[in-house]
Formats: C-alpha cells, structure tokens, sequence
C-alpha cells in the first residue's frame, strides 16, 4: 500500500468522524432543547400554582376573586384596586411566558391556552380599565398583541387614566341621588 492509498483512507476516516460528531452534537441540541422546554414548563407552572395558592391562604381574596368575576359592580374601589393588582400579576408572569413563546421555547397550544385566558381577563371590565392605563409596564411587543386581539387593528382612541382616578370617578356616580344623576 501506498502513501496516497493510507492518505485517503485517513481523509475518509476523518470524513466519517466529523460526519459522527456532528450527528451527536445535533443529538445533544435535541436533548437540550427538550430539557429547556421541560423547564420552562415546569417553572410556568410553578408560577400558575402560587399565584392560584395565593387565594386558598387568603380568603378575602377568593371573595374579591369570584365576586369581580360574577358582580364587579359591587366592589368597592379598594376591592376593586386589589382585584386589579392580583390579576396584574398574571399579566407579569404570561409576559414572560409571551416571550419564550416568541422564541419558540413555548409551543403554540400551550400559549393559545394561555393566551386566551388573558383575554378573558380583559373582558371583566375593571381588568379592562386596569390595562388600559398600563401600556408602559410592559413590553411593546406583549402589549401590542393582546391590545390587537382584544380591540382589534383599529384604536379607537381610549383615554388613559389612572385606576383609582377611573375608581374614584364610579363610586361618585354612584354615590348621586337619582334625580342628580341625569344632570
């Protein structure tokens, strides 16, 4: 045997071995990629569960909770702030999750999910009166996509105000006599 026999034959080993190599790091960046998702996951859930547990170690905020779910008219405006400020947090911790989702590392069911239940949210109009004053505390980009599903592609030109000043202004109508009322 020659050396250009032994010398393409050592090209060819060499060949196979990067061509092995790069079939296991394509393997380990598989693994990786499932071991982040699984992370991922089992943090948003970690998170889901405390903010849930948060009611069952705190009854007056199981009341406000299902009382602004069935009759948000009647809170009060500390009721109300309160009620706000709890659904705030989930708005926080999905901001998170919208991100990962934007990188990929959430698959889009799992984000649908949770994305509909933001919107659900923002039907209930003190989160609704809530999150229209709060543009600023969150990413363009997060606040940009639930403000076009919930409203659509037109602004309709919402006046943003703070919630109490919003709070405020309903507990004074309420708070007239009836025959005011109409003045």
């Amino acid at each position: 045997m020659n050396w250009e026999a032994i010398g393409a034959i050592a090209e060819s080993l060499g060949a196979v071995g990067v061509i092995l190599t790069l079939i296991y790091l394509a393997t380990q960046i598989r693994q990786n990629t499932k071991s982040v998702r699984t992370a991922a996951g089992m943090d948003m859930s970690k998170q889901a569960a405390s903010w849930i547990a948060r009611m069952a170690v705190q009854p007056e905020l199981s009341r406000i909770y299902n009382l602004a779910a069935q009759d948000p008219d009647s809170l009060t405006s500390a009721e109300k702030v309160r009620y706000a400020a709890y659904i705030a947090e989930l708005f926080f911790i999905y901001e998170g999750q919208y991100e990962m989702y934007r990188q990929h590392q959430i698959e889009e069911h799992i984000w649908v999910h949770k994305r509909d239940l933001l919107l659900s949210y923002l039907k209930n109009p003190i989160v609704e009166a809530w999150w229209r004053t709060r543009e600023r505390a969150f990413s363009k980009p997060y606040y940009e996509y639930l403000e076009e599903l919930r409203i659509g592609p037109e602004d309709p030109g919402i006046t943003r105000q703070p919630l109490a000043e919003i709070f405020k202004q309903e507990n004074n109508s309420e708070n007239q006599p009836e025959d005011s009322k109409g003045e």
